[in-house]
């Protein structure tokens, strides 16, 4: 229920005064569940309405709460199967030169060029993100001077145990053969998006490491976006950030990547 009172807060929709009846009604759900189907699976959308009918029956138990359930109900039935790992996973070392091919073929003569920025920046994420497999909500968070830093030789990503899901502090070494590419991110790529911010008068980046078109920090679900379609359009199936993490068929191919 907090999640769906989050999305109605997002939404402009959340109005204090408002009965749990108000709240959730046919067409906010079917708004609701528009949203959820662009950041999560199939079966996890039905799984997260599932939660709502029980907190709905909870919170207004004389209420006939049925066509949310049969909604909820329909939405499990006809999820498609999660997606075949083994059929999209690639060897880390395939992952991490893409990512630098990418990062090379960006125009270089064109540093100006929005475009030509973002697919540098979407090298530089693929290639980093096969390196140091983060997860995403750390990875879309590096912030340049926090948990992006320089130690005076050597760039590291930095952690507190707070800022993890597991609750262990990170601490790791910058790829070296990344660095070039990181630092000519910096100095030219980066700024040709967050200058972009004056133009769409939106959120500046200020220092987080990634950028979104309009010069504001990248949202976790773009720098998804941004992922699936590179690797997808490279590899013919879009291979989704947590495969990044899942290694356990690879670890012997990602070795020579992660010691670079």
């Amino acid at each position: 229920y907090g999640r769906y009172l989050a999305w109605l807060d997002r939404a402009g929709l959340l109005l204090e005064d408002q009965s749990v009846v108000e709240r959730i009604t046919p067409d906010r759900l079917v708004a609701y569940v528009t949203y959820l189907k662009s950041i999560i699976a199939p079966s996890s959308v039905g799984v997260t309405v599932g939660a709502l009918v029980a907190a709905a029956k909870a919170l207004e138990p004389d209420i006939d709460w049925s066509w949310l359930s049969l909604r909820s109900s329909r939405l499990k039935l006809k999820a498609k199967p999660s997606r075949d790992k083994r059929h999209a996973m690639r060897p880390t070392l395939e992952l991490y030169e893409f990512g630098k091919h990418v990062m090379d073929t960006a125009d270089p003569g064109n540093r100006k060029n929005v475009l030509a920025a973002l697919r540098y920046q979407a090298g530089l994420v693929i290639a980093l993100l096969a390196s140091r497999p983060l997860r995403i909500r750390n990875f879309q968070a590096i912030t340049i001077g926090t948990s992006l830093r320089w130690d005076g030789s050597h760039y590291w990503l930095t952690f507190s145990a707070g800022e993890t899901k597991t609750g262990g502090a990170i601490d790791e070494p910058f790829p070296n053969d990344l660095t070039p590419y990181l630092e000519t991110f910096l100095r030219t790529w980066r700024l040709v998006l967050v200058r972009q911010a004056d133009k769409f008068g939106g959120e500046p980046a200020y220092g987080r490491l990634w950028v979104d078109r309009a010069g504001a920090p990248m949202k976790e679900h773009t720098l998804r976006l941004t992922i699936e379609r590179y690797t997808e359009k490279e590899f013919g199936t879009a291979i989704w950030p947590h495969l990044f993490r899942d290694r356990s068929e690879e670890r012997r191919v990602g070795t020579e990547c992660r010691h670079r």
